[in-house]
């Protein structure tokens, strides 16, 4: 199959040569536009589907964050013993709160429960403060305060969106875990590292 057509024929019909030169930019440019397009609707379903999850938020030790933590269809008390792919979304603990009052219109909508770790909430569907994150380690801790899973360093992708860590478990896990969010760096200067600490349960 011929993806461009064939500029081949007299030489000396130059508005002919002209033309088969145009329409093979502009399948070209046709082509490329599709990829881009694809890629953007992959990115942009891949977002939807992780805000449509249910999100637990904690509020980081220093108060700088709001930091989302869930998994994809899965509970933060059921997870499962091969391991697991968190989200994770950084927003402002800082600035005030989205309302009707601050953005007419577009009011938050949240339901409260409490952590173990604190004052957590499921956030099923809000206005968002992101903040861009240099980067954060992630350590996972078993209840005996054993170091079962680490990662340092993780870039958030878009800045601090959405971000996907894929953690594995060694065989035989089991019980009660930390997930802790440390070392969180700002992109913005004179901010200091901050940490959140998160409570779960491997099945």
């Amino acid at each position: 199959m011929k993806l461009f057509p064939s500029c081949s024929g007299n030489r000396q019909d130059i508005h002919r040569h002209q033309q088969c030169f145009n329409n093979t930019i502009l399948l070209s440019l046709s082509m490329s536009a599709l990829l881009i397009l694809s890629w953007l609707s992959f990115q942009s379903s891949f977002e939807q589907v992780a805000a449509a999850q249910p999100l637990i938020t904690s509020i980081s030790n220093k108060g700088i964050y709001h930091v989302q933590l869930g998994v994809e269809g899965i509970s933060l008390q059921s997870l499962p013993k091969y391991g697991f792919s968190p989200y994770l979304r950084f927003m402002s603990a800082t600035l005030p709160p989205a309302t009707s009052n601050t953005i007419p219109n577009l009011a938050t909508r949240g339901i409260g429960t409490i952590g173990a770790l604190g004052t957590q909430y499921n956030v099923p569907g809000s206005i968002l403060r992101i903040v861009p994150i240099k980067s954060f380690d992630m350590t996972i801790y078993d209840s005996h305060g054993k170091v079962i899973w680490k990662k340092v360093n993780v870039i958030p992708s878009g800045g601090g969106a959405i971000t996907l860590v894929h953690v594995v478990f060694h065989k035989g896990t089991s019980g009660p875990i930390t997930i802790s969010v440390h070392n969180i760096k700002s992109s913005r200067p004179n901010i200091p590292t901050d940490s959140v600490d998160f409570a779960a349960k491997v099945a």
